[in-house]
This record gives C-alpha cells, structure tokens and sequence, in this order.
C-alpha cells in the first residue's frame, strides 16, 4: 500500500500517536476490528479532532 493518503499532513500531530495507540490497544484486545487501512482511520480521526 502506499503511504499517500488524505490526512498525511495530521501525521506528525501528537494526536496522531496517542489515536494510533489506542486504536492498536483495541484491536490488540479484540475490542475492534479494523476493516480500513489504519492511517485512514487515525487520520479521520484527528481531523475530527483539529476541527473541534
């Protein structure tokens, strides 16, 4: 896969670390099944997040 995708610029955000972190805790866990490539997911995310 490639490394491009929409939300490249949110990379390098502290949010980024601490939303992959608990995404990966939860799948770890069996909490939640990722059926999106996970920068998609995070990516969204702190989006979400910058705008609020």
């Amino acid at each position: 896969m490639s490394d491009e995708h929409p939300y490249k610029a949110f990379e390098t955000n502290e949010n980024w670390k601490i939303v992959e972190k608990a995404i990966a805790d939860l799948v770890d866990n069996q909490d939640l099944k990722e059926m999106t490539d996970r920068k998609y997911i995070v990516g969204y995310i702190c989006k979400l997040l910058s705008e609020s």
